[in-house]
């Protein structure tokens, strides 16, 4: 049934549809609270081997058990008691949910633990929300905290440091707040680099499939909790706007969403549980009918995040089902929506950020907060896709875990999951030496989740369209950081599926490293009839060393612009270190 509203300040929002699968949602919802039984004693206490659960992922937890039988409620009250108080942006987000779908259910003891939670970060959620103004996950869940806190607290109040007395927020001073917080948000949305009627210009944290569904998760709840017509309008058509980007960039066939992303993660791009297939799954948009199978752990080689953690694995899908999503339905048509994708199907966007960033120089390490180390900027996003493959790429990327460019590719004609395609990702510029492994959260040993580019990379197509030129470059800025690689590569995941051929200047790859001195070398595959190359090229007549090799379970073909002791570098020694080369893919229709 749609939400009425009557908003004097705004257009009606798009039509939509109201989606959220019941069946899919009570299926997960009856396997998680098995598991949480077996994870969890009587008491609350975490009782599985590993890491025990932090705040967020218990609150996330007691959304499978509170719409379960009395033992299920129990269980929650008893580990929402439990649930310390951490400095955590997404626990009093899951904590004002809560509140407002089950704080019938929940004990006295119990009600406290997320009040407190709220309370505690009430001007966190204030600098979350205000400080940064892109539109990405964390600006979304601070808006939706203020604009739902006041549902459930009747004040809040801080010691002012200019004052004797503590400063209050009564409720309707937290209600201007938050009213004020959404049309903040909508005003940076519709400005370049927000969501419009048609993917021209998209949102700074685009298309990533851990973080997107986060970001609509939030709109979803101010339309479906918060009673304003407003406010409730606005978060529609915000809401519109990143469905029908995340839908433009999604692959029909292959059945994943597919490159350039703002932020993905291992998972993401290889994996059966990033949060993107969870969510289409959820809603009917996806050709999968279950989340429980998709976090199967039975499955061969399932890529679980968090290093291996099965626990955190299932509490956040818990929390993205917990609500009902508002599609809007030109996204859904056969008139140009995902219905109707016809083939190929080319998409181009814009998109913008602000400076961000900066350096701690006594322990020499980067900090990802609000800063200026890295400029403001704009790129151009490319997306072609055909029925048998898709290929992405960034026009200027650099910073966190983007991938310049991004090629998927059915290895079979019926694509039925993630083990059915190759993503190769091409064009990674690492400054320091990536990690390959990691220990999980049994003490073994599992390839590291995160791929985190630190160079600078720009990408052009070619004259004729057929293939990408790309140039890649240290980053100057780091230059009070000492590092012992600097590499620009290509990485072809290898967890499912053995490449069919695999070549560095002619000479097959048979497993064991090839290296070679050279001014340049090409790496040709061909794979399950798909066909790649990829070229790099040296600025320096001298050349470098290039090397084809097995990196954790990627092939990697990487060419080192340095490889040595550890060392710093000048601004400008780090400024020489660039190269170029290119990419190109065919996949033929059969």
């Amino acid at each position: 049934m749609r939400l009425k509203t009557r908003s004097r300040y705004l257009a009606p929002a798009p039509p939509w549809r109201r989606l959220g699968r019941e069946s899919v949602r009570r299926e997960f919802t009856q396997a998680h609270q098995r598991r949480l039984h077996q994870w969890f004693d009587d008491q609350g206490r975490f009782v599985y081997p590993g890491r025990a659960p932090n705040s967020r992922e218990r609150l996330w937890n007691c959304f499978s058990l509170l719409n379960g039988e009395p033992r299920d409620v129990r269980l929650a009250n008893r580990i929402m008691v439990r649930t310390p108080i951490e400095p955590n942006n997404f626990a009093p987000i899951a904590a004002v949910e809560l509140l407002l779908r089950h704080a019938r259910q929940l004990t006295p003891a119990a009600r406290q633990r997320p009040l407190k939670l709220c309370g505690v970060q009430y001007l966190n959620m204030l600098e979350t929300r205000f400080a940064s103004p892109a539109v990405h996950d964390f600006a979304c869940m601070g808006t939706f905290f203020l604009a739902d806190a006041p549902l459930v607290m009747d004040r809040y109040e801080f010691k002012s440091p200019v004052a004797s007395i503590p400063e209050v927020y009564n409720r309707e001073r937290m209600q201007a707040v938050g009213r004020n917080a959404i049309r903040a948000l909508y005003w940076h949305a519709q400005r370049p680099g927000g969501p419009q009627a048609a993917p021209s210009w998209i949102i700074h944290q685009f298309n990533s499939p851990t973080y997107t569904p986060v970001s609509l998760l939030a709109l979803a709840n101010i339309a479906e909790l918060v009673p304003d017509p407003e406010t409730r309008e606005l978060a529609l058509q915000m809401e519109a706007g990143i469905w029908r980007e995340l839908l433009a960039f999604y692959h029909p066939h292959l059945g994943c969403s597919c490159g350039p992303y703002s932020c993905a993660y291992a998972v993401d791009a290889l994996g059966q549980s990033s949060q993107a297939r969870i969510l289409l799954a959820y809603t009917g948009l996806s050709r999968d009918r279950s989340v429980v199978e998709l976090l199967d752990a039975h499955q061969p080689d399932l890529l679980i995040p968090h290093d291996g953690d099965l626990p955190f694995a299932w509490s956040g899908p818990a929390w993205i089902m917990s609500t009902k999503y508002h599609v809007p339905q030109d996204a859904l048509s056969r008139q140009g929506g995902i219905r109707g994708r016809r083939f190929p199907k080319r998409l181009r966007a814009r998109t913008t950020w602000g400076e961000f960033g900066t350096l701690d120089r006594k322990r020499r390490r980067i900090v990802s907060v609000q800063g200026n180390l890295l400029p403001a900027g704009e790129s151009e996003l490319v997306q072609v896709q055909r029925q048998r493959w898709c290929l992405g790429y960034r026009r200027l990327t650099h910073w966190g875990n983007t991938f310049p460019i991004h090629l998927h590719y059915a290895l079979q004609r019926n694509v039925r999951s993630m083990r059915d395609i190759r993503s190769v990702i091409s064009g990674v510029m690492f400054q320091g030496k990536p990690q390959e492994w990691t220990a999980d959260q049994r003490g073994g040993r599992i390839e590291t989740a995160v791929l985190v580019q630190t160079g600078k990379v720009t990408v052009r197509p070619s004259r004729d369209g057929r293939w990408v030129a790309f140039a890649a470059r240290a980053m100057s800025e780091l230059s009070p950081i000492p590092i012992e690689e600097c590499s620009v590569n290509t990485l072809i995941p290898t967890h499912f599926t053995p490449v069919s051929e695999a070549r560095l200047n002619g000479q097959l790859f048979d497993g064991q490293p090839i290296m070679l001195r050279a001014r340049k070398a090409r790496l040709s595959v061909q794979d399950h009839g798909a066909r790649f190359f990829v070229e790099y090229r040296f600025r320096s007549r001298r050349g470098g060393i290039i090397q084809l090799f097995r990196w954790a379970k990627y092939i990697r073909f990487a060419a080192f612009l340095y490889r040595g002791k550890r060392r710093r570098f000048s601004g400008k020694q780090l400024d020489e270190m660039r190269m170029s080369g290119h990419f190109e893919a065919t996949v033929p229709k059969v």
